[in-house]
């Protein structure tokens, strides 16, 4: 009997004396900082991958890392558009940014710019599917505003307006349409034009005079103070969502009557409309993330993302829960993921895809070995992560999971100014 406690006394004291291996994925420099703290930092399970955004506190200069390598995007404004950002493609990212002399989009590695304004508007197929090899772009030239078409890094226009087809209007044999002194062309694939009789499609949107407009069939909405996903299909559905007033609404029309929803706090992602008059799209109200699939309104969560639709209507999208998981609810049949609460822009490129830090503050990972003889603590308040109550590392964990593989917690964190990653087998 006193030898078999030895020997159980001896393997407690051999698991609470393990060292966690350590692994430096990043080395910041002495005058560098990782932008609004270090909970931009990305990592997924299977791999090394990482994206971040760092400051240069000496040449006040900002860099957008994407698995180590670094990129330039000024000291203008920090903040890139995300349009893409998938950490496990080889440049699997396309964002623009600005710098005094104009707007610049990084696609894949190729920089273009720069350009007058803002946002761009990428072409997609019928299917939905982005091109972001050719993309349009306002241009202020003194007075008047005109639009170009940029493909493969050449640049097509002027015109006074250009429309890419859509999911819903495409057609097979058109590139896009542009308009001319009030007369719209069709741009073939081959390279030819032709005018056509019909607008690019029975509602488009257009700016005058500081406000934004849709027009239905000919005739404009009133002035907006913005705005956008206008979707249409070819029975003459339509939906957008647009501001006014400080508050966010999304108008349908899907039986003839047009529809504008309360006013929210913030309508997020694209408004997804089928042929059949489906719809559904995410808000935020008091604080909290739902969505309204086809007018019904569905839970409410700390955030929401990831919101897809099928031409059948059917829905799914990303949650969190008080579990530190991050869940698929398909038309309403929630499934819990690999991801942890804070990877939710890994699911979605969304607008606030670099989010603020100040949800993950105080934020306590808690995670447990599927037999629950293990268990994972890690708090913001606290320079390390604790197993089976024992401390390690010197930093709280950005994200940590259990992989079954190795049989291990996993865990990275920012420690003084090297971004690494912990392994600790169990």
């Amino acid at each position: 009997m006193l030898m078999f406690a030895a020997i159980v006394a001896g393997n407690i004291n051999a698991q609470n004396n393990k060292e966690p291996k350590r692994e430096v994925l990043f080395t910041l420099a002495a005058n560098e900082e990782i932008e609004s703290g270090e909970y931009f930092v990305l990592q997924q399970v299977k791999g090394n991958h990482f994206a971040c955004i760092i400051y240069d506190t000496l040449g006040k200069n900002y860099t957008f890392v994407f698995n180590g390598k670094r990129m330039d995007v000024g000291n203008y404004y920090y903040y890139p558009d995300f349009y893409h950002l998938n950490v496990h493609e080889e440049n699997g990212y396309v964002f623009g940014y600005s710098l005094q002399d104009g707007y610049y989009v990084n696609i894949k590695g190729k920089v273009y710019g720069p350009f007058d304004g803002g946002s761009l508007t990428f072409a997609s197929d019928s299917k939905g599917n982005t091109d972001f090899n050719k993309f349009h772009y306002a241009q202020t030239e003194g007075e008047r505003t005109t639009y170009y078409i940029h493909r493969d890094g050449t640049k097509d226009g002027p015109f006074d307006r250009v429309h890419f087809p859509g999911k819903h209007d495409a057609l097979p044999d058109r590139e896009f349409l542009y308009m001319l002194d009030d007369r719209w062309y069709a741009r073939y694939s081959d390279g030819s034009s032709k005018k056509v009789q019909e607008a690019p499609a029975f509602a488009y949107v257009h700016e005058k005079g500081g406000k934004y407009y849709v027009n239905i069939n000919g005739r404009d909405s009133k002035g907006y103070d913005g705005v956008w996903d206008l979707q249409s299909t070819e029975s003459g559905k339509y939906a957008y969502r647009y501001k006014e007033n400080g508050k966010w609404h999304a108008i349908t029309n899907i039986d003839g009557t047009e529809k504008s929803s309360r006013g929210y706090d913030y309508c997020s992602e694209d408004i997804h409309l089928t042929e059949s008059g489906k719809y559904a799209y995410l808000y935020k109200e008091n604080g909290k993330w739902h969505a309204n699939a086809n007018g019904k309104e569905i839970e409410e969560h700390d955030y929401l993302t990831g919101l897809e639709m099928d031409d059948k209507g059917n829905y799914s999208f990303y949650d969190n829960h008080d579990d530190g998981r991050i869940y698929n609810n398909n038309n309403g049949k929630e499934t819990k993921t690999e991801y942890l609460t804070g990877m939710e822009w890994r699911l979605s490129c969304a607008p606030d895809l670099f989010a603020s830090n100040n949800r993950y503050k105080s934020r306590q990972l808690e995670i447990y070995s599927p037999d629950k003889e293990h268990s994972f603590d890690s708090s913001y308040e606290h320079a390390h992560v604790v197993i089976d109550g024992v401390t390690h590392g010197h930093a709280p964990a950005l994200y940590a999971w259990y992989d079954a593989e190795k049989n291990a917690f996993i865990w990275n964190a920012i420690e003084g100014k090297e971004l690494v990653i912990y392994e600790y087998k169990l």
